[in-house]
């Protein structure tokens, strides 16, 4: 997804310009929905990710801590 910049955004809201992955017949606040929600998506995905680096990170201190006495 390309970022808008403040100028595109700007032309957006006030129905001047459109992005080019509008939807045909998709509303402006459809737009937004549906990005918003993609964006949920990739939150929940990165920090399930980033949960596992921590417990992995834990798991080796652990590790190390045992090892090293």
């Amino acid at each position: 997804m390309k970022q808008m910049s403040l100028i595109e955004m700007d032309g957006f809201l006030k129905g001047k310009c459109i992005p080019s992955d509008l939807k045909v017949n998709e509303t402006n606040t459809e737009y937004l929905v549906r990005k918003f929600g993609e964006l949920e998506g990739k939150i929940a995905v990165l920090d399930a990710q980033l949960k596992l680096s921590e417990a992995s990170e834990r798991a080796w201190e652990t590790t190390m801590m045992l090892a090293c006495g």
